[in-house]
C-alpha cells in the first residue's frame, strides 16, 4: 500500500491501521519506497517502522514535505524482529526514502499507517485549517481550553474490543479461513504473527474484509516469528476471510489475533451505520453527533 488510491480502496471504519510487509529491491542511489498522500479530512500516522539491519543504507522520513527523521545507517537500528519507536502524524503527505551506495536485494521492510478522521480538536492540535463548521464547534465546546488542559494520549489499536481471540494455523497448501461476525458486533483484526520462511515470496497472507479484497497483503518473510505480533487494526462488521497463499511447497505457521465487541452508538455515527429510532434519540439526548465531530467524545 503506497498511494492515496490504495487507502481510499481499503478504508471503511476509521480509525484503522494497515500493515505493509514486503521485501524491497534497492538500486544504487536514493529510492522512494513508500509514499502516501493524505485524503482531505483525514490524518495519517506513520508507525511500526522496521527494516532488516543493513550496512550503509540510510533512511529518511519526510512528513508534509519536511524531513522529520533520519536513520543514518540501518545497521544501527533494532532490526526486523522489532519496530522502531517512531510515530509521525501527517496532514498532507509522507514518504520513506532509502539511500544506498550499491544495490541491495530483498531488504525486509515493514510499516503501519494509522488512518483517522480529523476532528476539530485534532485539526487544532496539528495546526490544520479550520472550516466554518470547525470554528462553530471550537466555540461551542471551548476547544482552546481543552487543548491547554488535556494531555494527548496515543490511540489504542484495540479500542472497542471486549474479548480477544486467536487463530493458530499450519498450512502446507493455500487455504482460506472465514471469521463470521455475530449480529450487533464488530470484529477487529489486531495482529499477525508467522514463522518466517527462509526466502521471500514463498508464502503470503492477505485479508478480505466485508468483500473488499486484500485490505492487508503481507509476505511472511517480513514477519519475524510466531512470538512477535505485528500490530494492525482492521474493523469488520460482516465477515473476514484470512487467505494463506502458498507459492513454494513447505509448512507455514501463522497466528492471527482479533477481538470482538458490541457496536456502540458512537461507532455507528463515526462509521455512517444507520441508527434505530431509539439509538438516534439517545444520540441526540447526549449531543453525540456534534461531540464526535468536535473530537470531545470519549
Amino acid at each position: 500500500m503506497s498511494s492515496v488510491a490504495e487507502v481510499k480502496r481499503v478504508i471503511k471504519y476509521p480509525p484503522e491501521a494497515f500493515l505493509y510487509a514486503s521485501p524491497i529491491d534497492l538500486p544504487a542511489g536514493e529510492t522512494k519506497v513508500s509514499e502516501y498522500f493524505v485524503m482531505d479530512g483525514y490524518v495519517y500516522v506513520l508507525q511500526g517502522l522496521s527494516f532488516a539491519r543493513t550496512e550503509n543504507v540510510r533512511a529518511r522520513l519526510i512528513i508534509d514535505d519536511k524531513e522529520r527523521v533520519t536513520l543514518d545507517d540501518l545497521s544501527a537500528i533494532a532490526g526486523i524482529d522489532f519496530e522502531e519507536k517512531i510515530k509521525l502524524p501527517a496532514t498532507k503527505s509522507m514518504q520513506v526514502r532509502l539511500y544506498t551506495p550499491s544495490a541491495v536485494t530483498n531488504l525486509q521492510y515493514r510499516h503501519r499507517v494509522l488512518v483517522m478522521k480529523a476532528s476539530t480538536l485534532l485539526k487544532m492540535r496539528l495546526g490544520m485549517a479550520l472550516s466554518t463548521r470547525d470554528v462553530e464547534l471550537r466555540t461551542k465546546y471551548m476547544l482552546d481550553e481543552a487543548l491547554q488542559t488535556s494531555i494527548p494520549e496515543p490511540f489504542r489499536l484495540d479500542w472497542g474490543v471486549e474479548e480477544f481471540r486467536e487463530l493458530a494455523v499450519k498450512a502446507t497448501s493455500s487455504r482460506s479461513l472465514r471469521l463470521a461476525v455475530p449480529d450487533g458486533y464488530k470484529l477487529i483484526i489486531l495482529g499477525l504473527s508467522a514463522e518466517r520462511p527462509a526466502n521471500p515470496a514463498q508464502c503470503y497472507l492477505n485479508i478480505e474484509r466485508d468483500d473488499i479484497p486484500k485490505v492487508v497483503d503481507v509476505d511472511l518473510y517480513c514477519l519475524p516469528s510466531l512470538q512477535y505480533t505485528a500490530p494492525l487494526r482492521v474493523v469488520v462488521t460482516d465477515k473476514a476471510v484470512i487467505n494463506i497463499d502458498v507459492k513454494t511447497s513447505g509448512t507455514y505457521r501463522v497466528r492471527v489475533i482479533y477481538g470482538l465487541g458490541k457496536i456502540t452508538i458512537p461507532e455507528k455515527i463515526m462509521w455512517g451505520i444507520e441508527l434505530t429510532g431509539t439509538e438516534r434519540a439517545i444520540a441526540e439526548k447526549y449531543d453525540l453527533f456534534n461531540k464526535i465531530e468536535a473530537g470531545v467524545y470519549s
